[in-house]
């Protein structure tokens, strides 16, 4: 919601669908943010010019870690398996993230393997 180089809250109130949520309602979202040190207020006055201190990437990890410890008891089965009872994920899509994990595994794997080769190299040579 807030760009790499900070935005207002009349930025948030654009991107919006309409009946828009009164200006007091919206501002009270970044004041959280900056309470869990996600952005920071920049020339603080009348109108703040808020910007992020984490990347979307860290902040999308930190709330599915926190979510799935808030909701489904650390387990991310528990997470999944929701997702697909409640129809929002097909067989396919599951079979893509286990494709996707897999050769993700295979490149770790990998990786570790190299590591280990270059240090015995490193060792008994």
């Amino acid at each position: 919601m807030i760009k790499k180089t900070g935005g207002y809250v009349k930025d948030i109130l654009e991107l919006l669908d309409e009946p828009k949520a009164h200006n007091h309602i919206v501002a009270t979202l970044p004041k959280i943010w900056v309470e869990k040190g996600v952005i920071e207020i920049k020339n603080a006055n009348r109108n703040n010019l808020y910007y992020p201190l984490v990347t979307k990437y860290t902040y999308s990890e930190q709330s599915i870690e926190q979510l799935t410890k808030s909701y489904f008891e650390r387990l991310n089965c528990n997470v999944v398996s929701f997702v697909v009872d409640k129809k929002q994920m097909s067989i396919e899509d599951l079979e893509l993230v286990l494709k996707e994990l897999k050769n993700k595994l295979n490149c770790l794997l990998k990786v570790d393997e190299l590591i280990a080769k270059t240090y015995c190299n490193k060792v008994f040579t």
